[in-house]
């Protein structure tokens, strides 16, 4: 068998391409990745939401329901009257409309009222 020849040294610019390309394919790798990663939040935002959603509506299901109940429940408690309280006097004061009323009588001294038990 005849020695081979040796293999000749590479030189520096016979490697440039070379690293060109690995960091071509780092770049490509970094941008798949950050890809992948706006794929995955995406997907998890998508979930919390419509969790979010499913829990809302089952929240209200239930606050009509309860409302439902409490409403058959006075109807029940009033026999017919129409109240569960009765009223025990009136009211009257120069106040036509509810709108306007002050909610603190300090707030308006001069407006007088007069209360009427029955």
């Amino acid at each position: 068998l005849a020695p081979r020849p040796p293999v000749p040294a590479r030189r520096r610019r016979d490697r440039e391409p070379m690293n060109a390309m690995r960091t071509q394919h780092v770049a490509t790798g970094a941008a798949v990745a950050a890809t992948l990663y706006a794929l995955y939040a995406l997907r998890r935002a998508k979930r919390a939401l419509e969790r979010e959603r499913t829990l809302r509506q089952e929240e209200r299901r239930g606050r009509t329901r309860a409302e439902a109940s409490l409403r058959n429940v006075r109807k029940r408690d009033t026999h017919g009257r129409g109240r569960l309280v009765e009223p025990i006097g009136t009211v009257s004061t120069p106040f036509v409309k509810r709108s306007g009323t002050p909610r603190q009588g300090a707030v308006c001294p001069a407006a007088r009222g007069i209360v009427k038990f029955d």
